[in-house]
Protein backbone atom coordinates (compact mmCIF):
# COMPACT_ATOMS: atom_id res chain seq x y z
CA UNK A 1 0.00 0.00 0.00
CA UNK A 2 1.01 3.33 -0.60
CA UNK A 3 0.95 5.83 1.70
CA UNK A 4 2.29 9.68 2.23
CA UNK A 5 4.90 8.32 4.37
CA UNK A 6 6.47 6.39 1.25
CA UNK A 7 5.45 9.17 -1.31
CA UNK A 8 7.45 11.65 1.08
CA UNK A 9 10.70 9.20 0.90
CA UNK A 10 10.39 8.84 -2.72
CA UNK A 11 9.91 13.25 -3.35
CA UNK A 12 12.91 13.59 -0.94
CA UNK A 13 15.67 11.10 -1.78
CA UNK A 14 14.24 11.54 -5.65
CA UNK A 15 14.91 15.49 -5.03
CA UNK A 16 18.40 14.71 -3.28
CA UNK A 17 19.29 12.14 -5.95
CA UNK A 18 18.39 15.22 -9.10
CA UNK A 19 20.74 17.62 -7.06
CA UNK A 20 23.84 15.63 -6.48
CA UNK A 21 23.29 14.37 -10.29
CA UNK A 22 23.53 18.06 -11.73
CA UNK A 23 25.79 18.77 -9.23
CA UNK A 24 28.53 16.36 -10.03
CA UNK A 25 27.51 16.09 -13.84
CA UNK A 26 27.02 20.13 -14.47
CA UNK A 27 28.02 23.02 -11.52
CA UNK A 28 31.25 21.31 -10.57
CA UNK A 29 32.64 22.54 -13.82
CA UNK A 30 32.36 25.95 -12.68
CA UNK A 31 34.71 25.09 -9.44
CA UNK A 32 36.90 23.05 -11.06
CA UNK A 33 37.27 25.73 -14.17
CA UNK A 34 41.18 26.36 -15.13
CA UNK A 35 41.91 29.33 -17.70
CA UNK A 36 43.03 27.68 -20.99
CA UNK A 37 46.59 28.09 -22.56
CA UNK A 38 46.84 30.77 -24.20
CA UNK A 39 49.84 30.24 -25.83
CA UNK A 40 49.81 31.29 -29.61
CA UNK A 41 46.03 31.82 -29.48
CA UNK A 42 45.38 34.98 -28.32
CA UNK A 43 43.70 36.92 -31.42
CA UNK A 44 44.56 39.90 -32.31
CA UNK A 45 41.45 41.87 -33.82
CA UNK A 46 40.07 45.02 -32.99
CA UNK A 47 37.01 45.27 -30.02
CA UNK A 48 34.00 47.59 -30.30
CA UNK A 49 32.81 47.61 -26.86
CA UNK A 50 28.91 48.49 -26.84
CA UNK A 51 27.42 50.32 -23.81
CA UNK A 52 23.48 51.24 -24.12
CA UNK A 53 22.83 54.49 -21.49
CA UNK A 54 19.20 56.26 -21.38
CA UNK A 55 19.27 58.76 -18.49
CA UNK A 56 22.52 57.26 -16.65
CA UNK A 57 24.70 60.39 -16.54
CA UNK A 58 25.76 59.61 -13.06
CA UNK A 59 26.70 55.89 -13.85
CA UNK A 60 28.67 57.06 -17.19
CA UNK A 61 30.13 59.78 -15.14
CA UNK A 62 31.47 57.16 -12.24
CA UNK A 63 32.27 54.27 -14.56
CA UNK A 64 32.68 55.38 -18.61
CA UNK A 65 36.86 56.62 -17.60
CA UNK A 66 37.23 52.93 -16.17
CA UNK A 67 36.15 51.46 -19.99
CA UNK A 68 38.19 54.06 -21.60
CA UNK A 69 41.28 52.87 -19.86
CA UNK A 70 41.68 49.87 -20.90
CA UNK A 71 44.90 48.54 -21.88
CA UNK A 72 44.10 47.96 -25.56
CA UNK A 73 45.07 50.90 -27.47
CA UNK A 74 42.61 49.57 -30.69
CA UNK A 75 40.03 48.89 -28.38
CA UNK A 76 36.50 51.42 -30.07
CA UNK A 77 34.49 52.38 -27.31
CA UNK A 78 30.42 52.83 -28.16
CA UNK A 79 27.82 54.57 -26.16
CA UNK A 80 24.94 54.23 -27.37
CA UNK A 81 22.77 57.47 -26.12
CA UNK A 82 18.86 55.76 -25.56
CA UNK A 83 17.19 59.65 -26.20
CA UNK A 84 17.91 60.41 -22.58
CA UNK A 85 16.32 63.09 -20.91
CA UNK A 86 18.88 63.80 -18.37
CA UNK A 87 22.86 65.61 -18.04
CA UNK A 88 24.20 62.21 -20.16
CA UNK A 89 24.80 64.21 -23.70
CA UNK A 90 26.95 66.85 -21.17
CA UNK A 91 28.77 64.09 -18.96
CA UNK A 92 29.53 62.48 -22.73
CA UNK A 93 30.97 65.66 -23.93
CA UNK A 94 33.31 66.35 -20.81
CA UNK A 95 34.50 63.08 -20.82
CA UNK A 96 38.83 63.46 -20.69
CA UNK A 97 40.74 62.62 -24.50
CA UNK A 98 41.55 58.81 -24.08
CA UNK A 99 43.79 56.55 -26.02
CA UNK A 100 41.07 54.71 -27.20
CA UNK A 101 38.33 55.16 -30.12
CA UNK A 102 35.55 56.62 -28.05
CA UNK A 103 32.15 57.10 -30.16
CA UNK A 104 28.87 58.61 -29.27
CA UNK A 105 25.47 57.66 -31.54
CA UNK A 106 22.31 58.63 -30.54
CA UNK A 107 19.55 56.19 -31.30
CA UNK A 108 16.61 56.56 -33.89
CA UNK A 109 13.27 56.54 -32.76
CA UNK A 110 12.39 53.63 -31.46
CA UNK A 111 10.01 51.48 -33.98
CA UNK A 112 6.72 50.68 -32.41
CA UNK A 113 7.07 46.62 -32.56
CA UNK A 114 10.26 46.98 -30.10
CA UNK A 115 10.58 46.98 -26.58
CA UNK A 116 13.59 47.23 -24.21
CA UNK A 117 16.99 48.44 -24.94
CA UNK A 118 16.66 46.04 -27.69
CA UNK A 119 16.96 48.49 -30.38
CA UNK A 120 19.45 50.86 -29.16
CA UNK A 121 21.56 48.29 -28.67
CA UNK A 122 20.87 46.68 -31.78
CA UNK A 123 21.89 50.21 -33.18
CA UNK A 124 24.52 50.62 -31.98
CA UNK A 125 25.80 47.45 -32.86
CA UNK A 126 25.16 47.93 -36.33
CA UNK A 127 27.21 51.06 -35.94
CA UNK A 128 30.41 49.79 -34.61
CA UNK A 129 33.42 49.06 -36.74
CA UNK A 130 35.17 46.06 -35.48
CA UNK A 131 34.01 42.39 -35.77
CA UNK A 132 34.50 41.43 -32.30
CA UNK A 133 31.96 43.03 -29.70
CA UNK A 134 31.79 42.96 -25.85
CA UNK A 135 28.89 44.34 -24.28
CA UNK A 136 28.46 45.68 -20.93
CA UNK A 137 26.20 48.41 -19.21
CA UNK A 138 26.29 51.91 -17.87
CA UNK A 139 25.86 51.11 -14.43
CA UNK A 140 29.09 48.26 -15.03
CA UNK A 141 32.75 48.52 -13.42
CA UNK A 142 35.27 46.65 -14.36
CA UNK A 143 37.65 44.57 -11.98
CA UNK A 144 40.83 45.32 -14.37
CA UNK A 145 42.16 47.07 -17.14
CA UNK A 146 42.93 43.54 -18.62
CA UNK A 147 39.12 43.11 -19.21
CA UNK A 148 38.63 43.57 -21.85
CA UNK A 149 41.62 41.67 -23.83
CA UNK A 150 41.18 38.73 -21.45
CA UNK A 151 37.26 38.38 -22.47
CA UNK A 152 38.14 38.39 -25.87
CA UNK A 153 41.03 37.17 -26.39
CA UNK A 154 39.40 33.48 -27.21
CA UNK A 155 37.63 34.88 -29.94
CA UNK A 156 38.42 33.62 -33.28
CA UNK A 157 37.42 30.86 -36.13
CA UNK A 158 35.77 28.21 -33.52
CA UNK A 159 35.12 30.25 -30.64
CA UNK A 160 32.42 33.22 -31.41
CA UNK A 161 30.71 33.75 -28.22
CA UNK A 162 32.35 34.44 -24.33
CA UNK A 163 30.27 34.21 -21.48
CA UNK A 164 32.19 35.95 -18.31
CA UNK A 165 30.27 37.13 -14.72
CA UNK A 166 28.97 39.96 -13.61
CA UNK A 167 28.65 40.26 -9.98
CA UNK A 168 27.27 42.40 -7.73
CA UNK A 169 28.90 44.37 -5.21
CA UNK A 170 29.63 43.49 -1.73
CA UNK A 171 27.67 45.44 1.04
CA UNK A 172 26.52 45.08 4.30
CA UNK A 173 23.16 43.45 4.84
CA UNK A 174 21.69 39.65 4.45
CA UNK A 175 19.52 41.17 1.34
CA UNK A 176 23.09 41.76 -0.11
CA UNK A 177 24.44 38.23 0.77
CA UNK A 178 20.92 36.87 -0.56
CA UNK A 179 21.26 38.83 -4.16
CA UNK A 180 24.85 37.93 -4.48
CA UNK A 181 24.60 34.35 -3.50
CA UNK A 182 21.43 34.43 -6.15
CA UNK A 183 23.57 35.76 -8.52
CA UNK A 184 26.61 33.18 -8.10
CA UNK A 185 23.81 30.38 -8.47
CA UNK A 186 22.48 31.65 -11.89
CA UNK A 187 25.75 31.73 -12.81
CA UNK A 188 26.79 28.72 -11.76
CA UNK A 189 24.04 27.11 -13.46
CA UNK A 190 24.13 29.09 -17.02
CA UNK A 191 28.43 28.68 -16.89
CA UNK A 192 28.09 25.11 -16.21
CA UNK A 193 25.61 24.19 -18.50
CA UNK A 194 27.81 25.99 -21.21
CA UNK A 195 30.48 24.17 -19.66
CA UNK A 196 28.74 20.92 -20.71
CA UNK A 197 28.03 21.79 -24.26
CA UNK A 198 24.84 23.32 -23.70
CA UNK A 199 24.94 27.27 -23.11
CA UNK A 200 21.45 28.42 -22.75
CA UNK A 201 22.04 32.47 -21.80
CA UNK A 202 24.65 35.08 -21.04
CA UNK A 203 24.47 38.08 -19.30
CA UNK A 204 24.53 41.43 -20.95
CA UNK A 205 26.68 43.04 -18.27
CA UNK A 206 29.45 40.89 -19.43
CA UNK A 207 29.24 39.19 -23.22
CA UNK A 208 31.11 39.20 -25.89
CA UNK A 209 30.64 37.50 -29.50
CA UNK A 210 31.20 38.29 -32.85
CA UNK A 211 29.21 40.50 -34.82
CA UNK A 212 28.89 38.54 -37.89
CA UNK A 213 27.18 36.07 -35.70
CA UNK A 214 25.10 38.83 -34.54
CA UNK A 215 24.01 39.57 -37.83
CA UNK A 216 23.26 36.15 -39.24
CA UNK A 217 20.84 35.61 -36.67
CA UNK A 218 18.92 38.83 -37.55
CA UNK A 219 20.10 40.78 -34.42
CA UNK A 220 17.57 40.94 -31.77
CA UNK A 221 14.03 41.42 -34.31
CA UNK A 222 13.03 37.98 -33.35
CA UNK A 223 12.58 38.76 -29.66
CA UNK A 224 12.16 42.55 -30.21
CA UNK A 225 8.41 41.91 -28.73
CA UNK A 226 9.95 41.43 -25.24
CA UNK A 227 11.95 44.15 -22.94
CA UNK A 228 14.17 41.75 -21.98
CA UNK A 229 16.29 38.75 -23.79
CA UNK A 230 19.08 40.50 -25.52
CA UNK A 231 21.17 38.79 -23.51
CA UNK A 232 20.01 34.62 -22.80
CA UNK A 233 17.35 34.52 -25.30
CA UNK A 234 19.75 35.98 -28.34
CA UNK A 235 22.33 33.25 -26.73
CA UNK A 236 20.08 30.94 -26.92
CA UNK A 237 19.33 31.49 -30.34
CA UNK A 238 23.35 31.31 -31.58
CA UNK A 239 25.08 29.42 -29.03
CA UNK A 240 25.77 25.58 -29.32
CA UNK A 241 28.73 23.38 -27.68
CA UNK A 242 31.51 24.13 -30.10
CA UNK A 243 30.90 28.08 -30.47
CA UNK A 244 30.82 29.18 -26.85
CA UNK A 245 33.32 29.59 -24.22
CA UNK A 246 33.49 30.92 -20.89
CA UNK A 247 35.89 33.21 -19.10
CA UNK A 248 36.12 33.48 -15.58
CA UNK A 249 39.46 34.74 -14.28
CA UNK A 250 38.54 37.30 -12.18
CA UNK A 251 39.99 40.16 -13.64
CA UNK A 252 37.29 39.53 -16.02
CA UNK A 253 34.38 40.35 -13.73
CA UNK A 254 32.56 43.49 -14.28
CA UNK A 255 30.77 44.29 -11.10
CA UNK A 256 27.40 46.55 -9.61
CA UNK A 257 25.56 48.08 -7.46
CA UNK A 258 22.91 45.89 -6.18
CA UNK A 259 19.56 47.00 -5.08
CA UNK A 260 19.06 48.38 -1.64
CA UNK A 261 15.65 47.36 -0.86
CA UNK A 262 13.42 44.10 -0.97
CA UNK A 263 10.41 45.41 -3.22
CA UNK A 264 13.73 46.76 -5.71
CA UNK A 265 15.23 43.90 -5.85
CA UNK A 266 12.20 41.10 -6.73
CA UNK A 267 11.04 43.71 -9.17
CA UNK A 268 14.36 43.49 -10.56
CA UNK A 269 14.37 39.78 -10.54
CA UNK A 270 10.63 39.43 -12.14
CA UNK A 271 12.28 41.64 -15.37
CA UNK A 272 14.75 39.29 -15.45
CA UNK A 273 12.57 36.07 -15.30
CA UNK A 274 9.59 37.23 -17.69
CA UNK A 275 12.14 35.68 -20.73
CA UNK A 276 12.16 32.18 -19.16
CA UNK A 277 8.99 31.15 -20.84
CA UNK A 278 10.59 31.45 -24.48
CA UNK A 279 13.87 29.12 -23.42
CA UNK A 280 13.71 26.05 -25.63
CA UNK A 281 11.70 23.47 -24.05
CA UNK A 282 14.98 21.14 -23.15
CA UNK A 283 15.93 24.05 -21.29
CA UNK A 284 12.92 24.40 -19.96
CA UNK A 285 12.92 21.25 -18.56
CA UNK A 286 16.37 20.84 -17.33
CA UNK A 287 16.65 24.22 -15.58
CA UNK A 288 12.51 23.16 -14.07
CA UNK A 289 13.86 19.77 -13.14
CA UNK A 290 16.43 21.04 -10.89
CA UNK A 291 14.43 23.99 -9.76
CA UNK A 292 11.65 21.32 -8.84
CA UNK A 293 13.87 18.90 -6.90
CA UNK A 294 15.02 22.48 -4.54
CA UNK A 295 11.74 23.51 -4.05
CA UNK A 296 9.98 19.74 -3.37
CA UNK A 297 12.95 17.95 -1.30
CA UNK A 298 11.65 19.87 2.48
CA UNK A 299 7.91 19.18 1.47
CA UNK A 300 9.05 15.60 1.19
CA UNK A 301 10.47 15.08 4.39
CA UNK A 302 7.32 16.79 6.07
CA UNK A 303 5.75 14.09 4.24
CA UNK A 304 7.91 11.29 5.58
CA UNK A 305 6.76 11.84 9.00
CA UNK A 306 9.98 10.38 9.97
CA UNK A 307 12.06 10.38 13.30
CA UNK A 308 13.61 13.69 14.18
CA UNK A 309 17.01 12.39 13.62
CA UNK A 310 17.27 10.81 9.89
CA UNK A 311 15.06 14.15 8.57
CA UNK A 312 18.39 16.09 10.53
CA UNK A 313 20.71 13.79 9.24
CA UNK A 314 19.32 13.97 5.51
CA UNK A 315 19.50 18.12 5.81
CA UNK A 316 23.18 18.07 7.37
CA UNK A 317 24.56 15.63 4.84
CA UNK A 318 22.47 17.56 1.65
CA UNK A 319 24.08 21.30 3.31
CA UNK A 320 27.51 19.20 3.72
CA UNK A 321 27.35 18.37 0.16
CA UNK A 322 26.13 21.66 -1.11
CA UNK A 323 28.98 23.13 1.19
CA UNK A 324 31.58 21.39 -0.54
CA UNK A 325 30.28 21.27 -4.41
CA UNK A 326 28.92 25.03 -4.66
CA UNK A 327 31.97 25.91 -1.81
CA UNK A 328 34.38 25.82 -4.81
CA UNK A 329 32.12 27.77 -7.49
CA UNK A 330 31.80 30.72 -5.51
CA UNK A 331 35.20 30.68 -4.43
CA UNK A 332 36.18 30.47 -8.06
CA UNK A 333 33.30 33.60 -8.35
CA UNK A 334 34.94 35.40 -5.79
CA UNK A 335 32.64 34.64 -3.52
CA UNK A 336 34.35 33.22 -0.84
CA UNK A 337 32.72 34.90 2.28
CA UNK A 338 29.33 33.53 1.35
CA UNK A 339 30.36 29.91 1.97
CA UNK A 340 29.95 30.16 5.91
CA UNK A 341 26.30 30.98 5.45
CA UNK A 342 25.87 28.64 2.44
CA UNK A 343 22.59 26.88 5.25
CA UNK A 344 21.00 30.19 5.80
CA UNK A 345 20.96 31.49 1.92
CA UNK A 346 20.07 28.00 0.90
CA UNK A 347 17.21 28.27 2.99
CA UNK A 348 16.60 31.66 1.59
CA UNK A 349 17.22 31.29 -2.18
CA UNK A 350 14.67 27.89 -1.82
CA UNK A 351 11.75 30.69 0.10
CA UNK A 352 12.77 33.41 -3.07
CA UNK A 353 11.98 30.67 -5.61
CA UNK A 354 8.74 30.34 -4.17
CA UNK A 355 7.73 34.03 -3.85
CA UNK A 356 9.12 34.08 -7.22
CA UNK A 357 6.70 31.47 -8.61
CA UNK A 358 3.51 32.97 -6.85
CA UNK A 359 5.04 36.68 -8.11
CA UNK A 360 5.20 35.65 -12.09
CA UNK A 361 1.94 33.96 -12.42
CA UNK A 362 -0.06 37.25 -12.54
CA UNK A 363 3.40 39.26 -14.27
CA UNK A 364 2.49 42.09 -15.90
CA UNK A 365 5.96 42.40 -18.41
CA UNK A 366 6.95 46.04 -18.32
CA UNK A 367 7.30 48.09 -21.59
CA UNK A 368 10.14 50.22 -21.00
CA UNK A 369 13.81 49.05 -20.21
CA UNK A 370 14.89 51.77 -17.57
Amino acid sequence: MITWSVIGWVIALGSMFIQVVYWIQVYSRVGSWQAPDDTGQSLEKPVSLIICARNEADNLAKHLPRFLNQNDRSLEVVVVDDNSTDHTGAVLLSMPRSLVTFTTVIAPPKPAQWKGKKWPLEYGIRQARHEVLLLTDADGEPASEHWEKEMTAKIGNQTQIVLGYAPYKRRPGWLNRLIRFETAWTAIQYLGWALAGHPYMGVGRNLAYKKDIFLKAGGLARHADLPGGDDDLFIQDVANGENTSVQLDQDTFVFSEPESTWPDWLRQKQRHLSTSWRYKRSTQILLGLHAASLILFYPGLWLTGGPWWIILLLILVRWAGLRWWMGRSLQRLGEQDLIIWIPVLDTLYLGYLVVMTALNVNYQKPRTWK
